[in-house]
């Protein structure tokens, strides 16, 4: 995956949460609320001072973003394959946070917008409907910027739309956003087709938002990104960019990786931090869904940039929860700044991940 940087701005409808059942994923009794085809009331959100609760999350609640995974799902035959692939190049590599302003910072910026924020026009993108976003029009707040990474993603989420480019440039003289390729899709849809990453995933698709991990609780599968994935694709993939060989048991971009039940119980969730808890729990209850290739190991946790607070002049939550749990740091002289690091990897076997059939995140099985 190269660098990447993300803006999101989000002022919408957000109607309420579909519960799902059978092989479309098992029912939540604590499943928060998504956009969906049911009850419609205004999003009142806002950066910097009025932003979502944990309990929120886009798209619908049949989404495969948020489809829980069923106690006995079917697993591909190829899973145990699979898995070995997926881990060649080690396990998932620990989060750096400190890094928002830099061009060490691959991860996304989200804003959320209403129509006091001024206009901005795109420049580029789709010009076919329904993806078209070139020529319209959406609102920005003041301030916001994408995060410093090489390929300037930016995504859009206004009036029920998701709005994602590539290769983005914010001309605030001329109130454009202009990016070399792009597409909107509706927030309250699958969360699918988009344009930002090589499965064709939205932005704000498997995100985890800073107010989940401080509330504990992430109730989405997440993205992830790794080296080790196949140049084929399986739904929910739209395509693959990767260059693996699939006869070589390469896992196609789209699998769906949860970690076994039957390992990581209640017992052992019990025994990691809160901000390592929610995550794992998120692994073994919805999954992560492979939507970008990187260099090195698995990539997964797919946070929000720090760049979503500090272009208000606001400090960077991540650093402030990093410090407070007393996370590892060092001096990245790189960018000289001290980093603090989220080690997802220690004290989990991570050979008991296991792939679940694309079936179920389709509802064929």
């Amino acid at each position: 995956m190269k660098a990447i940087a993300i803006l999101i701005v989000i002022a919408a409808v957000v109607p309420a949460v579909a519960v799902i059942n059978g092989c479309s994923g098992s029912s939540d009794p604590e499943q928060p609320a998504s956009t969906g085809s049911g009850n419609v009331e205004k999003a009142p959100f806002h950066s910097p001072d009025k932003l979502p609760p944990a309990s929120w999350r886009p798209f619908a609640g049949d989404s495969p973003w948020n489809q829980r995974i069923p106690d006995k799902p079917r697993i591909d035959r190829r899973s145990a394959q699979f898995v070995k692939r997926l881990l060649e190049a080690g396990p998932p590599n620990a989060l750096r946070v400190g890094i928002a302003n830099t061009a060490r910072d691959f991860a996304h910026a989200i804003y959320f917008a209403n129509r006091s924020d001024p206009v901005y026009r795109f420049r580029g993108g789709s010009k076919i409907e329904p993806y078209r976003i070139d020529g319209k029009r959406v609102r920005l707040p003041d301030g916001a910027r994408p995060a410093a990474g090489a390929d300037h993603h930016l995504a859009v989420v206004f009036e029920g739309q998701h709005w994602g480019c590539y290769g983005t440039r914010i001309d605030r003289k001329a109130r454009e956003i202009r990016c070399q390729a792009g597409r909107k899709v509706p927030i309250d849809g699958v969360g699918l087709h988009a344009a930002e990453t090589s499965a064709r995933f939205p932005s704000l698709a498997g995100r985890i938002r800073y107010q989940e991990i401080a509330a504990g609780r992430i109730s989405h599968a997440l993205f992830a990104a790794s080296s080790k994935i196949a140049y084929t694709w399986v739904y929910p993939a739209g395509q693959s960019r990767s260059g693996q060989n699939p006869r070589r048991g390469y896992p196609p971009m789209g699998a769906r990786f949860q970690l076994d039940p039957r390992y990581l119980t209640g017992k052992r969730l019990a025994t990691y931090p809160p901000w390592k808890r929610a995550v794992l729990r998120a692994i073994r209850d919805y999954g992560f869904y492979l939507g970008d290739s990187t260099h090195g190991s698995l990539k997964l946790l797919p946070i929000e940039s720090g760049t979503s607070y500090t272009s208000f002049g606001l400090p960077d939550p991540w650093v402030q929860y990093a410090r407070a749990h007393d996370l590892p740091s060092s001096h990245d002289s790189r960018i000289d700044r001290t980093v603090y690091q989220f080690d997802l990897a220690g004290g989990v076997d991570w050979r008991r991940l296991r792939v679940i059939d694309p079936c179920l995140a389709a509802k064929d099985c």
